[in-house]
This record gives C-alpha cells, structure tokens and sequence, in this order.
C-alpha cells in the first residue's frame, strides 16, 4: 500500500485516470498533457500544463480559491488520440478530486466483436429484450441491429450501446436503473 497523500493547505489536487477505446488502462508507454484550467474568467484564468505517463497521474498544488474559481477544466492530449476532457472538476484541499477519461484512437473505428446480437441475450440480457421489442420475430430483430451496425461505420449504434450501458449504472430512488421502465427503439433512419 503507497504512502497517504498529504494535501497541502489553500491548494487542491486532481488524480486522472485515463483508460482506453476498450476500457482498459492507458499503456504506460503512451504520453500525454493534462491542460488544467481555474474557472476564473478567460481574461484572468489560470492554465497548468502538466505531463503524464500511462494510465494514472496525481496532479498536486493547483490553488484552491474557496469560490467558484475552484471548478477547473481538464484536457487530456496525446498523440494519436482524441483529446478527452471534463469540466466543472471541484477542488478542494480537504480531498483529491478523481477526472475518469477515455481517451479514443484518432482514427480509431468502431469494434462489435464482443457485441453481437447472440451474445447479446447471455451478456446484457435485459438490453436484448428492449431491442427485440416491436420486431416481427427473433430474424427480424437480428436484422434490424446488424443494420444498425452497419449503417455510417457503426456509430449509432456504438451511441446506443455507450447510453444503455450508462442508464443501466443510474439508480434511481425507486432502486430501479432507467433500463427498468418500458423501452422502444425507434428504428427508423
């Protein structure tokens, strides 16, 4: 176990955790920028260029403010990816503030080897059930999605999968995900 993170006071820090297309960590061979921006306005705000490595980086000393000059903006560039950022990021010098990034090849495509339509109904069975709803029968369903997966490089349905796989990681207060409720895809172009 690593040492415990002292946080010096009137400053924040900020841990980056960057994953790939596929969701596994960034190899540590591959490095990049974080461009960390205060919220202060443009005309005045401050811009930390910091350089990491690999999958994980503790960004120490950023000034905490204690107003809403504390919602930083961060980027993350490195060659042959897609910048990904996130913002309003909250620092505070009582704990470490946590940016989860993916960052995508810059000519990366989409990838559905771990997504067709029969591995569907074991892997995401209840995903299964809202895009067989309305079709004729089982073909028809499996016609529709392999469309989808097709049509301008797969994209929509990449959306699709990215959306259902968010909505199923929301509880809402009733304890039940947004996938819980009656879905319909509309499958028109």
């Amino acid at each position: 176990m690593g040492s415990p993170i002292t946080l010096a006071p009137n400053t924040g820090s900020v841990l980056i955790y960057l994953v790939d297309g596929t969701r596994r960590p960034l190899p540590q061979s591959v490095q990049w920028t974080a461009t960390l921006m205060d919220g202060q306005a443009p005309s005045v705000r401050k811009t930390y260029a910091f350089p990491g490595a690999g999958s994980a980086e503790l960004f120490k000393g950023l000034p905490f403010f204690d107003n809403f000059f504390d919602s930083y903006t961060v980027i993350v560039s490195a060659d042959g990816y897609v910048d990904a950022g996130w913002m309003p990021v909250k620092i505070s010098p009582k704990r470490v503030e946590q940016v989860n990034l993916m960052l995508l090849p810059a000519k990366g495509h989409c990838n559905f080897a771990s997504a067709q339509w029969n591995q569907l109904q074991s892997l995401r069975p209840q995903l299964f059930q809202i895009l067989s709803i309305g079709a004729k029968d089982d073909n028809d369903a499996l016609t529709r999605y392999e469309n989808v997966m097709e049509d301008n490089g797969g994209l929509a349905l990449a959306a699709l999968l990215n959306i259902a796989t968010a909505m199923s990681q929301i509880t809402l207060p009733s304890g039940k995900t947004p996938l819980d409720y009656y879905w319909e895809v509309i499958w028109d172009s």
